[in-house]
């Protein structure tokens, strides 16, 4: 199946199906991370293996998502425990390409569906977890591989507790290194040969909890972030009116619809089932990705090679007896 070419009004980005696909698979599965360190928890006595289902469509096939995940947990001495997870999802569904303005200055995007972006993506974690007496250290170790995406990563973290339980103190930090391309497939109109680019992440992240009393807890966390390297998406595109040839903006031309027009129409689709496509993206005497950047401006996705974060929680929590009432 080839892709699609859709095109959508950008400011509509955040639709409630992507926020509920997020807290679906973010709820349902544990994904790899650098902010993952060791949890909270008890040391159990017995091993336990646990497993994990979720799907997710959207309306339109704009996105499905299909997730697996099998843990296994294995005390071993006295005080110590290891942890294997694996997790396999298949993501497919629309990516934005191109972004641009239209005639009445609204951001559009260029939308890439089918195939093309359909991808496997397959996560091995592995950890071990010291319980001391009032303390949990925990590190650990992962993989994360996918059709355009490279990552191995590594946490540590400690939690202590103080003032007889009632408060805990918590340290983490964790490393990933990544290798990100773009899956090159020549009968896709725009699409560039494959590219390989690394980038890493180093986080730090301290908190503090506080049992106020038998209703209230008190929470404080602070979380650095440093990445470097090719933060850029290597499938996304812009239009730069500034840097082509022709501007849009003081043309009278609806490009959504003239998008929209070829997409309905088949013709973009025809183009790439003929052939065209690849023999164009093969030629030695043309090249498309720079005659588009000359004429209309459009260039590859350029982000700065470094990005801070700086994250702060402040949560206070209180049961109040009467929602008992409510679930009863």
């Amino acid at each position: 199946m080839q892709p699609e070419l859709v095109v959508v009004d950008a400011t509509d980005n955040k639709t409630e199906e992507s926020v509920a696909l997020l807290a679906l698979i973010g709820a349902a599965l544990a994904l790899p991370g650098i902010g993952r360190t060791a949890e909270q928890g008890y040391r159990s006595d017995d091993t336990t293996v646990g497993f994990h289902h979720a799907e997710y469509n959207e309306s339109g096939n704009r996105m499905s998502v299909t997730a697996d995940q099998i843990s296994i947990t294995l005390p071993f001495g006295l005080n110590a425990e290891a942890n294997f997870t694996a997790t396999r999802d298949v993501t497919s569904g629309a990516s934005p390409v191109i972004n641009f303005l239209d005639a009445d200055g609204i951001p559009q995007q260029f939308l890439e569906t089918g195939a093309s972006i359909k991808d496997q993506r397959n996560i091995y974690e592995g950890s071990v977890s010291y319980y001391g007496d009032s303390s949990l250290t925990s590190v650990k170790l992962g993989n994360s591989k996918e059709d355009d995406y490279r990552s191995d990563f590594a946490s540590i973290g400690f939690q202590i507790d103080l003032n007889e339980q009632l408060s805990n103190l918590s340290f983490a930090y964790g490393h990933s290194e990544d290798t990100v391309w773009n899956s090159y497939n020549p009968s896709v109109l725009l699409e560039e040969p494959s590219e390989f680019h690394r980038r890493k992440k180093d986080e730090f992240s301290i908190g503090f909890g506080h049992v106020l009393n038998k209703n209230s807890l008190f929470q404080l966390s602070l979380t650095y972030g440093r990445s470097d390297g090719y933060l850029s998406d290597p499938y996304k595109k812009t239009i730069v009116v500034d840097k082509g040839i022709v501007d849009f903006r003081e043309l009278n031309v609806d490009v959504a619809g003239i998008f929209r027009f070829l997409v309905e129409s088949g013709l973009i689709q025809s183009v790439n089932d003929s052939g065209i496509t690849e023999i164009l993206n093969n030629s030695q005497l043309i090249d498309i990705p720079q005659i588009t950047e000359f004429v209309i401006g459009m260039t590859s996705d350029d982000r700065p090679p470094t990005r801070k974060q700086i994250i702060s929680l402040l949560r206070f929590s209180h049961y109040f007896k009467f929602t008992n009432l409510l679930c009863t």
